[in-house]
Order: C-alpha cells, then structure tokens, then sequence
C-alpha cells in the first residue's frame, strides 16, 4: 500500500470518508490533503507527525511503512488472535499427549 493509499484509507476509515475533517485536523486545506493523496505533494516529514499527533490511534510503523495494522487497536487484536491461535495449537497438542497416555496406561 502506498503513502497516498494509506492517507486515503485514514481519511475513510477515521472521518468516515469527510476529507474536509481530516484536513481541518491535522491542520491542512484539502487542496493539501488532495495533492497528498493523489501523490502530486511530496509525504514531508510534517505531515507524518501532523496526523500522528491529531490520530494517536495510528500505528507510526504503519503510516511510515504499511507494516502491520493501521491502528493500535487492530494491532493488538491481529497479535491477541495469534496468541489464541498458538495456544489452541498446544492444547491440541497436550490432548494428543494425553491420549496417549492413557492409551498406554491401559495396557
């Protein structure tokens, strides 16, 4: 995803598509805002921080670089359903261990 598809997908997902509110809060005017996401203005160093300051929900890693998720909160969710996932694994595990167990007590 590029920088312009990033700042695309904040505008929809955190002013529900309000270009005009996004613009206003991070303190630029949306022919701004316009020239960022069509990549006809230079992502500057000022514009990071101006959304990482208005948007502290907004994951530096993601905006910078598109990795991981664009939120905190999703950032956390993503490492949660991993965690989950990893453990359902060694629960399934350990029931296969002890199944054997058992199978072989019985002997």
């Amino acid at each position: 995803m590029t920088i312009q598809e990033r700042i695309s997908y904040l505008v929809g997902v955190l002013e529900n598509g309000d270009a005009r509110a996004f613009a206003n809060k991070i303190g630029v005017n949306e022919s701004v805002l316009s020239r960022l996401r069509r990549g006809k203005q230079e992502m500057s160093m000022l514009y990071y921080t101006r959304i990482l300051n208005a948007y502290p929900e907004v994951r530096r890693e993601w905006l910078f670089a598109g990795v991981g998720e664009p939120t905190k909160e999703r950032q956390e969710k993503s490492l949660l359903l991993s965690e989950i996932s990893a453990l359902r694994k060694e629960v399934a595990e350990l029931k296969e261990m002890v199944a054997k167990l058992e199978k072989s007590a019985e002997r």
